[in-house]
């Protein structure tokens, strides 16, 4: 089933450069956010963001944004599991802005489409906040 973006009425949105396609590997724990769309978008995207579909599935994701690509650093394996894409496969994707993005459709490793589940969940991530310290701490027992 094919999902179409309609912008709403009057606001001038269009939907050029908001699709891509998103590859899920779940041996690298990260997934690349393609740098066609990222050089279109990068400005209007935080590091927080959120995977939405037709079911109300929502999924919280991290991403470490550089010069010319993002990476999603936290949440993939959420995605792995949510839409059973344990051998790998791929999700394209809209971005509706705001940081959150559509799961227009799930294929699994071989391009075959799989269905989205209809129980809506919503995966949050549980991210710790880091504490930088400006000398190395020394943990001998002198």
């Amino acid at each position: 089933m094919e999902c179409e973006f309609v912008p709403p009425t009057g606001r001038g949105v269009s939907t050029k450069g908001r699709f891509f396609y998103l590859e899920v590997n779940p041996e690298l724990d990260m997934g690349e956010i393609p740098s066609l769309f990222y050089k279109n978008f990068k400005d209007e995207m935080s590091n927080n963001v959120l995977f939405t579909d037709e079911t109300g599935n929502q999924i919280d994701l991290l991403l470490e944004k550089g010069q010319r690509t993002a990476f999603i650093v936290n949440g993939l394996l959420n995605l792995v599991i949510l839409y059973g894409l344990k051998n790998g496969g791929w999700l394209k994707m809209l971005y509706i802005g705001n940081d959150v993005f559509f799961t227009v459709k799930v294929m699994d490793e071989n391009m075959v489409e799989k269905q989205i589940c209809t129980v809506p969940f919503r995966i949050c991530l549980d991210v710790k906040p880091s504490v930088v310290v400006p000398n190395p701490i020394d943990l001998s027992e002198d």
